[in-house]
């Protein structure tokens, strides 16, 4: 295997990890705060489930995105 297919499939597997997670911008922070318009207070348990999603999110989004920097410095690399 070349090094640009190396970039190339990493550039696949960081795109889908990107696909799944999205991009690593403004994740819901104040769970309170979240969506706006809602009557009373979140319950214990969605905001449990907001918080782990969250701490799931940031860090596989990253993840994807760093894949998809380093595949396309591979396969810049892999033309020379």
């Amino acid at each position: 295997m070349t090094i640009t297919q190396v970039g190339l499939l990493l550039d696949v597997i960081g795109a889908l990890i990107l696909f799944i997670f999205g991009m690593p911008s403004g994740y819901i922070e104040d769970v309170d705060s979240m969506g706006g318009l809602s009557i009373g207070s979140r319950k214990e348990s969605e905001k449990k489930i907001i918080q782990i999603s969250n701490k799931t999110i940031k860090p596989m989004s990253a993840v994807g995105l760093s894949l998809v920097i380093i595949g396309f410095f591979l396969q810049f690399v892999g033309t020379f």
